[in-house]
C-alpha cells in the first residue's frame, strides 16, 4: 500500500471516525428523551454496537480492504474526538430535534402497539372473572 493510498485511508477513517460520533450524540439525544429503563437502555445500547461494529468493520473494508493498522484505530478514535470537541457544540441544536422527533414516533408506535394488548388484557380479566363460579354453599 502506497504512501497516497496511507493518507487516503487515514482520511477516510477519520470522516468514519466523525460519523460514528454523530451517530453516536444522535444515539445519546434519543436516549435521553425516551427515559427508558435501565435493562432496556442495556439492551439497545448493545444492539448499538453491534450495529455500529458491523458498519465500522463494512466502512473499513471498502477504504482499505479491511487491513487493520495501528493508524487506522487512531484515524477513526481522532476523528469521534475531533467531532465530540469541534462540531458538537454546532450540531445540538439540529441532533436534539431529531432526537425529540425520534423518541416521540417511537413512544407512538409503542404505546400504538400496547394500547390493544392492554385491552386484550382487560376483556381476558373481565371472562376470567365470569368463567369463576361462587364458592359452594354449605348446608350445615
Amino acid at each position: 500500500m502506497g504512501l497516497f493510498a496511507q493518507i487516503e485511508a487515514f482520511l477516510l477513517t477519520f470522516l468514519l471516525g466523525m460519523i460514528a460520533g454523530l451517530i453516536f450524540h444522535y444515539y445519546q439525544s434519543t436516549i435521553h428523551k425516551l427515559r427508558i429503563g435501565r435493562y432496556v437502555l442495556y439492551l439497545m445500547d448493545f444492539i448499538l454496537w453491534m450495529i455500529m461494529i458491523i458498519v465500522i468493520a463494512a466502512a473499513l473494508f471498502l477504504i482499505n480492504q479491511g487491513e487493520i493498522r495501528v493508524y487506522v484505530f487512531i484515524a477513526l478514535v481522532a476523528g469521534g474526538a475531533v467531532y465530540y470537541k469541534c462540531l458538537a457544540q454546532y450540531m445540538q441544536q439540529p441532533i436534539l430535534f431529531l432526537g425529540k422527533a425520534t423518541a416521540s414516533v417511537f413512544q407512538a408506535i409503542f404505546s400504538g402497539l400496547a394500547k390493544p394488548l392492554v385491552l386484550a388484557n382487560s376483556w381476558l380479566r373481565d371472562q376470567c372473572k365470569k368463567w369463576k363460579r361462587p364458592p359452594p354453599v354449605d348446608d350445615d
